[in-house]
């Protein structure tokens, strides 16, 4: 989205919150953002010198650097750097640069309290993202000069010139490349929520098994006796072009025999979104067509969830 800079947003975060800062990377990367975060970078990475290249990233390479703020944050030596070149730029550059997002409410050195942040708890992925965009539009129109004039002061003519809708087309390594980042997203999704679910009930203990790069199963205990479990893989019918879920105490879980739900890529105004099954189990009440990541990893999660007398 931008031209002055290789970076729309740069994420500085503790690897502890990696799975919120995967999360919006994730989101603004769909949303055709240039973002810079670490393992989408790992070739570019590999051999740097990172003490001068991550300096030059927070400091001159980004339009805003999205700070995730927690007590990992403050305590880690690579963040505190990050976070002073991030600081370096802003007070050079006397605009707004960094754009805090408040896990919790450690206080951290050099950011004052009157620089407005978000709470984390008060907004979901999606609308984080969202966020972000608009603050990269407002960005971009105050960076954008004024329409040419002609010589009486009347406004170009050819400014607002009417374009077509031209169906914008997708090849099959699209849509497979949708398909398995939406599967990470997923897969993050239930990560957070399985730690979450610790943290809320002191008798409830998780897991979350990775089986594979295509494949990972949640479970659930209570008093250290297993309750509940399910399974999501990128899979199908034949090949690898949908997500499917499977959960139930006793299920094999290295199996592909059968499926509660799947989901599939579908195209939808000019974009790539995704169509949930829906089998009539899950008390979905929403449409369930043409839906985000988001919104798909938590029909998956609450199916997963809701029956639960925890």
């Amino acid at each position: 989205m931008s031209n002055k800079y290789p970076y729309d947003i740069a994420i500085s975060f503790a690897g502890e919150d990696r799975s919120i800062a995967s999360q919006i990377a994730a989101q603004l990367k769909e949303g055709g953002v240039s973002v810079f975060y670490d393992e989408y970078e790992t070739g570019t990475l590999w051999g740097k010198n990172l003490y001068d290249h991550l300096e030059n990233i927070y400091a001159e390479q980004a339009k805003f650097c999205l700070m995730l703020i927690s007590k990992h944050y403050a305590n880690k030596s690579w963040t505190n750097q990050e976070r002073k070149n991030a600081q370096a730029r802003a007070f050079r550059q006397n605009e707004e640069y960094i754009l805090p997002l408040r896990l919790d409410d450690t206080k951290i050195p050099g950011l004052s309290d009157t620089v407005a942040y978000i709470r984390f708890e008060d907004y979901s992925i999606e609308e984080i993202a969202n966020l972000l965009l608009e603050k990269l539009d407002s960005a971009n129109t105050r960076f954008q000069s004024s329409p040419p004039e002609n010589k009486q002061g009347v406004s170009d003519p050819f400014k607002n010139i009417p374009m077509p809708n031209v169906q914008k087309s997708y090849s099959e390594k699209d849509k497979d490349n949708f398909l398995q980042k939406s599967f990470s997203f997923i897969k993050n999704y239930f990560s957070r929520g399985l730690s979450q679910l610790e943290e809320r009930f002191q008798e409830i203990d998780t897991d979350l098994i990775e089986i594979n790069n295509l494949r990972f199963a949640a479970r659930i205990y209570r008093n250290g006796e297993k309750i509940h479990q399910c399974v999501v893989w990128n899979g199908g019918f034949g090949g690898f072009d949908q997500i499917l879920y499977l959960e139930g105490s006793n299920i094999n879980i290295h199996s592909d025999n059968s499926h509660n739900e799947y989901i599939s890529v579908a195209e939808y105004e000019n974009e790539l979104r995704l169509n949930y099954s829906n089998m009539g189990f899950s008390n979905v009440n929403e449409d369930t067509s043409h839906i985000s990541s988001e919104k798909c990893a938590q029909f998956l999660w609450t199916r997963f969830t809701n029956h639960l007398e925890l």
